[in-house]
């Protein structure tokens, strides 16, 4: 496993009333992440484990003071960028320390406590 950041995708502007009636017109498409898309906007740097060939397992969402807005692969929230193409390699994260990440994890469960109780790895996706 490999942990990292990036402040990719943090560029996320507040839905406009267009985005808010498409949301209303489209209600029967389930959301991949119902409970974390709204905090998107919020997100100024994301935090990573991604496995050996670059793909990401888990995330963490952090807002402009750094603190954990929530976590995604949790309950019904399947990840923004587990649920993307994007692979990371060392070029394009800035590497933290495998307990810096399980720290924001845990404490973004205490930010956000609507996904389920599991405190472990993602599952495989296969």
């Amino acid at each position: 496993m490999n942990y990292g950041s990036t402040i990719m995708a943090t560029d996320w502007s507040s839905p406009d009333w267009r985005d808010k009636l498409l949301k209303k017109t489209l209600f029967f498409i389930p959301a991949a992440n119902p409970h974390a898309e709204p905090q998107f906007p919020k997100v100024k740097k994301w935090l990573l484990e991604v496995d050996d060939d670059g793909t990401p397992l888990r995330e963490v969402g952090l807002d402009a003071e750094g603190s954990p807005i929530f976590r995604m692969l949790d309950g019904d929230d399947y990840g923004f960028w587990s649920d993307s193409n994007v692979s990371f390699t060392k070029e394009n994260l800035t590497l933290i320390a495998a307990a810096e990440f399980e720290d924001a994890w845990r404490k973004a469960k205490k930010a956000d406590p609507v996904g389920t109780d599991h405190d472990r790895a993602a599952p495989s996706r296969f």
